[in-house]
């Protein structure tokens, strides 16, 4: 994980990677849960740190980040799941 910016920059790996299909990368902002998909190539992921919530002023900062491997027949691994906090 890497800062740069209002942006964090995540990369990730599987001891397994061969039988990775897809990766699976949730984001929590203010206790709501954010997925997104990812092929077995793509390895990295930029997000910005904070996030502007339905147009107002309110700002959700990112909390958690999880990453899940998943193969070809849909099975997940355990997600590796880290907290974040801005300083």
């Amino acid at each position: 994980m890497q800062t740069e910016n209002d942006s964090l920059y995540l990369r990730w790996s599987h001891p397994e990677e061969e039988n990775v299909f897809r990766w699976v990368v949730y984001i929590n902002r203010a206790g709501r849960w954010q997925t997104f998909i990812h092929n077995k190539n793509e390895q990295t992921f930029k997000l910005a740190l904070v996030e502007d919530v339905n147009s107002s002023e309110a700002i959700a900062p990112v909390s958690q980040i999880a990453v899940c491997a998943v193969d070809r027949l849909g099975n997940l691994s355990p997600p590796e799941i880290i907290s974040y906090k801005i300083e």
